[in-house]
């Protein structure tokens, strides 16, 4: 395990949307080797806001002046997609670290060169891949290295999210901000935590859809729908276990608001994790399974270092006290610059999942599975 050498970590934040605020900036706020020192924002007011809100000292409106600062060490990038890639560039030539959100970047190439930028500048990487830090999933990726499941024949991910239902225009929709739609947004969760439970992917077919033909504008103008509201892909991994990813922000999730649902099952045992966020908190904290002859899966013991501290008793209440924990998102990244655990999910797992999205698309094109190269440290 690298280390930088910091004792604490400056840290420089671009964007101020109310997504900005409840993760990262409430994360990064209580952890106590992280000072968030500048805040970048378009809009001036609302990033005075924010900057009153947690005690910020320095507002940018414009983000390479931000990267130039002599007052910041690393870099957050929460802004959209198309923006990931130039503002990291400039980052990184400035010698700051720099946690990126997902997906890494609009395209594979984008992603390969953030990754090769921040690897010859020897700096720390890291793309936020939420749900690696949600208590259930850590977990059953835990039992599954332990060998609870033996060895893994099939693993199952579903991703139902309902902030885009309807026909409302937003730059998640937007295909030269967002590149993909909900491929790209829900997507890239559900491949990376398939590839973090089973390794290596190495085929993929895609098949992508759009229910929402028009999109309408802030002054009603009506604008074809270029994005993807759907997508299901089929997996073949290096391992031989097949797997089954369906993302969508299409359909109607009802009291769960976002429905995330990961099931492995192998020639021992089966696992599930199912978070159901607004309708039942506790399922981010726990995973079923069933071993051997057992007929009834049942939830199974979370470890004390999973759940100490967190508070179920509603969904914000659980997700604003799991983002305090230094096992997850924005406080891992000041985890790994302060030299406590490894830079994961780096730019590196970015790239990954950048090439199965990628082939997806171009498999949902041409009408055929597509090759994933091999894994290239």
């Amino acid at each position: 395990m690298s280390s930088t050498g910091l004792q604490s970590v400056r840290v420089g934040v671009i964007g101020t949307s109310p997504f900005t605020d409840r993760f990262h900036l409430q994360s990064l706020s209580n952890h106590k080797g992280a000072q968030i020192t500048a805040i970048c924002g378009r809009n001036r007011t609302r990033a005075q806001e924010v900057a009153a809100k947690y005690r910020i000292p320095h507002i940018f409106t414009d983000w390479q002046e931000m990267v130039r600062s002599p007052e910041i060490d690393a870099v957050v990038v929460v802004t959209p997609n198309n923006l990931h890639h130039p503002q990291t560039m400039a980052a990184l030539e400035q010698g700051k670290h720099v946690f990126c959100e997902k997906p890494l970047a609009l395209d594979l190439r984008e992603a390969q060169e953030m990754y090769e930028a921040a690897q010859r500048a020897g700096l720390v990487h890291m793309t936020n891949f939420t749900f690696r830090g949600v208590p259930a999933f850590a977990h059953m990726k835990e039992l599954i290295d332990q060998g609870y499941v033996g060895n893994v024949y099939h693993i199952a991910v579903s991703f139902i999210g309902f902030f885009n239902r309807g026909d409302v225009m937003a730059w998640r929709r937007d295909r030269p901000q967002a590149g993909y739609g909900a491929l790209g947004d829900l997507g890239s969760h559900a491949v990376d935590m398939a590839r973090w439970m089973c390794g290596e992917i190495a085929r993929v077919s895609g098949h992508l859809a759009t229910v929402t033909p028009q999109l309408k504008l802030p002054d009603g103008a009506l604008v074809p729908n270029e994005t993807d509201d759907t997508c299901a892909l089929l997996l073949a991994f290096h391992s031989g276990a097949e797997g089954v990813i369906h993302a969508s922000w299409a359909g109607h999730s009802g009291l769960a608001g976002m429905l995330m649902r990961v099931e492995v099952h192998g020639s021992n045992g089966m696992l599930v994790a199912d978070t159901n966020r607004l309708a039942n908190p506790r399922s981010w904290i726990t995973v079923v399974g069933a071993q051997g002859d057992q007929v009834q899966a049942e939830p199974l013991l979370m470890p004390r270092q999973y759940t100490e501290g967190l508070d179920v008793t509603s969904e914000d209440a659980l997700v604003r006290t799991i983002t305090l924990k230094p096992w997850y998102a924005a406080q891992r990244f000041v985890e790994a610059l302060l030299g406590r655990r490894e830079p994961s999910p780096s730019f590196f797992d970015g790239v990954r999942v950048q090439e199965v999205l990628d082939g997806a698309y171009n498999s949902h094109r041409q009408g055929r599975w597509v090759e994933i190269s091999p894994a290239a440290p």
